[in-house]
């Protein structure tokens, strides 16, 4: 469990590290990174669920990472595609009832990723958090409740300085 909660505050500093970043595809490439370590986490907590679809989340962003400049990442087959993958990944993976807050957030992050206008983004970022702050008290995930509660202030920040 030490080991579990190590991992996941090393997948914390990844996170808090890419809002520093100065270029997207550093943004992207540092949000990787934490997912795999997330993954390594909710391996580690028992929490298969959010594992397994961390790394699919892992793949989403590569092919994100490639939106601006590659024809094939821009076509909205993506994010469909994605949001098929965690429903059919997180029924293959389903442990108990709770298993559902890991599906709907990452559902939730892959709409907001797609999306082009930064006010939609923040607003369904917001949104998103709800369902994993629920699951990190679920599962006693400290790194994780500390992750999407920084992220509720930052984007409650920002909702604040650009859209209001």
């Amino acid at each position: 469990m030490i080991l579990a909660q190590i991992v996941g505050f090393v997948a914390l500093f990844f996170c808090v590290a890419q809002y520093q970043h100065p270029k997207r595809g550093g943004i992207l490439s540092l949000q990787i990174i934490a997912l795999l370590l997330w993954s390594a986490h909710y391996f580690l907590m028992s929490a298969l669920t959010a594992a397994v679809l961390a790394v699919v989340a892992a793949i989403r962003l590569m092919v994100f990472y490639h939106r601006d400049e590659k024809k094939w990442a821009q076509t909205k087959f993506w994010p469909g595609l994605f949001i098929l993958l965690f429903v059919v990944f997180g029924i293959v993976s389903w442990q108990a009832w709770y298993s559902v807050f890991p599906i709907v957030g990452f559902i939730g992050g892959t709409i907001a990723y797609w999306m082009i206008s930064p006010k939609h983004i923040r607003l369904l970022t917001l949104l998103v958090q709800i369902p994993w702050i629920i699951y990190a008290v679920i599962i006693g995930s400290y790194p994780a409740f500390l992750n999407e509660t920084f992220v509720i202030v930052s984007v409650s920040i920002g909702i604040y300085r650009f859209d209001f």
